[in-house]
């Protein structure tokens, strides 16, 4: 809120009406940022849920084998 109370000290970063105030040559990179992060994300993702899958197989092995 301080931006709208105090415009002339606080500089306007975010304005709808200015594209967000990123330049034309900024929106490549930062779509392109975007896209390599969710990757990652989702990568990880698919890691972790292997592990628990994994973590399930030796927890009913060892339920087999009465450890």
């Amino acid at each position: 809120m301080s931006i709208r109370w105090w415009r002339t000290i606080h500089p306007v970063l975010i304005d709808p009406k200015s594209g967000f105030g990123l330049s034309k040559n900024m929106m490549p990179v930062f779509f392109l940022s975007l896209i390599a992060f969710t990757l990652f994300y989702v990568v990880l993702l698919i890691y972790r849920v292997r592990l628990e899958r994994s973590r399930e197989q030796v927890d009913a092995l060892k339920e087999q084998l009465g450890y």
